[in-house]
C-alpha cells in the first residue's frame, strides 16, 4: 500500500496535541532546504512557511473538543528537472475530538479538509480531506498506546486507507518518547523524543525525531501535463531546541536532513507521468509559537 499523510493531518494533531493540555496555540515556522548536489537527475531548494492556531471548544480532563486551522506556501526553484512547479498553497480547517470511553480507554478522531494548490492553477481543482480514528489504551499514567487508521484523499488519485500505531511514553520526568506531531516535524508520519531537562529549569526543551510524508497538489498546466497534479514524498531527521518564556512565547531553532526526496506528476486520471529521486539536503528554521 502506498504510504501517505498529508501534511494538513499534522496541523490538526498539533492543533489537539496542544489544547488537550487546555491551551490555544498559535505557531508559525519557516524552514529553507538548501540546494541539493546536482547528480544528473537535477536538483531543488525549498522555502517552507507556515502558521497554524486552535481554539478549545470544550476541555475536560481527558475530553477534548477543537477546531484548527492551518495556512502554508511552499516555494519550489528547480533546475534541470521535469517538476517545475513554483508556489504551493496549502488551507486547511479541521476538528479535533477525544473522548473518555471508560477508566482505561480514550477515543480521537481528527478530520481536515481544504485545499492544495499551485499558484495559478485551479484552486477548487485542490481540495482534499483527511481523516484519523485512534483508540488510545491507558497502560498507566505514563504510557498510552494503540492503532488508529486514517483515510486520506488525494488530488487526481485514489483514496487511501492506512492502519497507523499511536503512542505517548513518558519515560521519566525529562524523556519523552512519541508517535504523531511535533512542532518542529516538517510534516507526516513522525516518532520522536523530546527531553526537558530541570536543571534549565525546564524552560528549554530539546526534540530528536524521523519523520516521513508526501503532499499532493493540483499544479498550473504546463508543457508536461494539462489539468495534472504534482507530488512531493521526503523523509526527515531533525534536531530541535526551544525556549519558553513566561509570557508564553516559544522560541524554536531547527536543523535537519532531508532524504528519500522524489518528485512526481500525475495526469488527471492519477496516471504517473514522471518521477525524479533528487540527492539529500540539509535544512534549517526557526518557529515561534505563543500559548495562551
Amino acid at each position: 500500500m502506498k504510504i501517505f499523510l498529508y501534511t494538513a493531518t499534522l496541523c490538526i494533531l498539533s492543533a489537539a496535541s496542544g489544547l488537550a493540555q487546555k491551551k490555544s496555540p498559535l505557531q508559525t515556522t519557516y524552514l529553507h532546504q538548501l540546494r541539493n548536489d546536482d547528480a544528473s537527475t537535477g536538483s531543488v531548494s525549498v522555502d517552507r512557511w507556515a502558521f497554524r492556531g486552535g481554539v478549545p471548544l470544550i476541555t475536560e480532563e481527558d475530553n477534548l473538543l477543537a477546531i484548527g486551522f492551518r495556512y502554508a506556501m511552499d516555494r519550489y526553484d528547480f533546475k534541470g528537472t521535469t517538476a517545475d512547479w513554483g508556489a504551493i498553497h496549502h488551507a486547511n480547517l479541521g476538528l479535533a475530538s477525544r473522548w473518555q470511553v471508560n477508566d482505561s480507554w480514550l477515543w480521537g478522531n481528527y478530520a481536515v479538509a481544504g485545499i492544495s494548490a499551485e499558484e495559478g492553477s485551479d484552486m477548487d481543482q485542490g481540495l482534499n480531506f483527511t481523516f484519523i480514528s485512534i483508540a488510545e489504551y491507558k497502560v498507566n499514567d505514563r504510557l498510552t498506546i494503540g492503532p488508529g487508521v486514517v483515510i486520506a484523499s488525494q488530488v487526481d488519485q485514489d483514496i487511501n486507507v492506512i492502519p497507523i500505531i499511536a503512542i505517548n511514553w513518558q519515560i521519566n520526568d525529562e524523556w519523552t518518547f512519541a508517535s504523531g506531531p511535533s512542532e518542529v516535524a516538517a510534516a507526516g508520519a513522525n516518532v520522536y523524543f523530546e527531553y526537558t531537562p530541570k536543571v534549565l529549569n525546564e524552560k528549554w526543551m530539546f526534540t530528536t525525531g524521523f519523520s516521513f510524508g508526501s503532499q499532493n497538489f493540483k499544479i498550473e498546466d504546463n508543457s508536461t501535463v494539462t489539468d495534472g497534479s504534482g507530488e512531493e514524498r521526503l523523509g526527515s531527521a531533525y534536531l530541535a531546541a526551544s525556549y519558553k518564556m513566561d509570557s508564553g512565547v516559544k522560541l524554536s531553532a531547527i536543523a535537519g536532513y532531508n532524504f528519500f526526496q522524489s518528485y512526481s506528476i500525475f495526469d488527471g486520471g492519477g496516471n504517473e507521468l514522471s518521477k525524479e529521486t533528487l540527492e539529500d539536503a540539509p535544512f534549517f528554521g526557526v518557529s515561534v509559537g505563543f500559548e495562551f
